[in-house]
């Protein structure tokens, strides 16, 4: 399906410039996204939501660790790449301060777009590197930016432009017809409404029925104009198009940014649930009395503080100190990405993290704030190098693994009456995954048994680290003998025992 959506359909028609854009959302299968309708096909792990079933995190720090075997994969460098990632998508927050301005393409059509970091958030992020592509390089920053990208709540809005809704078969005077229900998950970051275009290009779909292997119909999404080649484009499109040998993120897309924007925006207010998962509870903190400082009550041990902002809070309408657990919240608007380390490089042992913050939330029509803690005992985000076992035939290395949805929490019930397939909260703890069976060697059977060599064989690609410098690319694995000095150096850093966040 994937290889299907990338081809170009070439049909005549008059060339013309496009300044709308898109994002589309991720969630749970709901009951009638099935694979006989192009849902929930291999390596898919949600389905696109409409813009009241979105999923979002609602906790304003989420802690990443990597264990012994990423570590010793792909080493420091390997590590680094990965906080590159983390880094791309840290400075989109707060997104409710995110500026907007207008541009003009050269063809005197403006649009408005999205300043990050004082830059223009561009259609297309990606470069590329001529040695890495030769190489047969995998960017190891770019594929993990298009999974975090998946686990804050976005999914590929190329793919998702036009989404089967139904597919009925039914016989009128003993000849047989097929009737087909297309809707759009596709939304424009800026007024909110429904689009058929993504980063400036239109789409279209034909449907594909019965699509091959596995016998499923979808809409595919083209585009009319005869001299482009359909190409996603969006960082979020990353997992279900794929991200080539010797291709590369620089920065994230417009909509991308837009669905972040969205997702996060304080404005966006829904019935919430402070969740309590696997790796982490929260409970209410505990005041200090009227000292005018933090009212935070800390608990003594070995710490670094992350930053000393005080907090103020307001009483919550419920009086003393009750913990209100579901309530109307906005949206986070601040994420930040902090690291936190196993105690030794087997990942066994790991050191409970405290994240104080305030919790904002709405009753009576009026704001109210409450201090909470939140007790990690295993980290958000774990980061790992292993054997993820085989796809497709032939059959190959699986590449990457993610933490699929089953687990998101659905807030419909306590959202009104309807019967939605969200909104809902992220729960961690979230496990990303790349493959440590590459490169590895691919033969087919030859006329000539002794043609089964090493000489005669396919080789694969291998992850590796690049940009659109001319610095050599870096080709992992890098195995690494770790000194006990480099073990100490690699555990030190960012260590946190009590997180503060406003």
């Amino acid at each position: 399906m994937r290889l299907i959506k990338k081809l170009t359909v070439l049909l005549l028609a008059v060339c013309t410039v496009h300044t709308a854009f898109g994002f589309s959302l991720l969630g749970p299968f709901k009951g009638y996204q099935v694979p006989a309708l192009g849902y929930n096909l291999t390596g898919d792990i949600g389905a696109p939501m409409a813009l009241t079933e979105a999923y979002r995190w609602n906790v304003p720090v989420i802690t990443y660790a990597f264990d012994e075997s990423f570590i010793r994969y792909f080493g420091t460098n390997g590590m680094n790449a990965v906080e590159q990632a983390l880094k791309i998508v840290g400075d989109v927050f707060p997104v409710s301060q995110i500026p907007l301005v207008t541009n003009t393409t050269p063809f005197g059509e403006s649009f408005v777009t999205f300043l990050i970091n004082g830059d223009p958030a561009p259609n297309d992020s990606r470069g590329e590197n001529l040695t890495a592509a030769a190489l047969g390089l995998l960017d190891v920053k770019s594929h993990t930016l298009s999974v975090l990208l998946e686990e804050l709540g976005l999914t590929d809005p190329e793919r998702w432009v036009y989404d089967l809704r139904a597919r009925s078969v039914f016989t009128i005077a003993n000849q047989t017809f097929t009737n087909y229900i297309t809707t759009i998950n596709n939304y424009d970051p800026i007024s909110l409404k429904p689009t058929n275009t993504v980063n400036g290009k239109t789409l279209h779909y034909f449907i594909g029925d019965p699509i091959q292997p596995g016998n499923y119909a979808d809409a595919i999404e083209f585009n009319l104009d005869p001299t482009e080649f359909y190409d996603p484009s969006t960082v979020a499109s990353g997992q279900d198009f794929g991200i080539l040998s010797g291709i590369f993120f620089q920065r994230l897309t417009r909509d991308d940014v837009g669905g972040l924007r969205f997702l996060y925006n304080t404005n966006n207010i829904v019935t919430e649930r402070l969740v309590n998962t696997g790796n982490s509870t929260i409970t209410r903190g505990t005041t200090s009395g009227s000292s005018g400082l933090s009212p935070w009550t800390i608990v003594f041990g070995p710490t670094n503080l992350v930053s000393t902002n005080s907090l103020l809070f307001t009483n919550n309408p419920f009086g003393g100190t009750n913990l209100v657990d579901t309530a109307l919240r906005p949206g986070i608007d601040r994420i930040s990405f902090i690291r936190v380390n196993f105690d030794s490089l087997i990942g066994q042992g790991f050191t409970a993290v405290t994240n104080l913050y305030t919790d904002r939330f709405i009753t009576n029509a009026k704001f109210f704030t409450q201090p909470l803690q939140r007790a990690i005992f295993q980290p958000d985000l774990l980061f790992t190098a292993e054997d993820l076992g085989l796809i497709g035939n032939p059959a190959r290395p699986v590449p990457m693994r993610r933490t699929g949805t089953t687990g998101w929490v659905n807030n419909d019930a306590i959202n009104g009456s309807a019967n939605q397939g969200g909104p809902g909260v992220i729960p961690p703890p979230i496990r990303i995954s790349f493959t440590d069976q590459f490169p590895y060697f691919e033969n087919e059977t030859p006329l000539f048994f002794d043609d089964l060599t090493d000489l005669t064989a396919i080789l694969s690609g291998a992850w590796g680290s690049f940009d659109g410098t001319t610095n050599a690319p870096i080709i992992y694995p890098e195995f690494l003998g770790l000194s006990l000095e480099q073990i100490q150096s690699i555990l030190s850093t960012n260590k946190t025992t009590i997180i503060r966040s406003n």
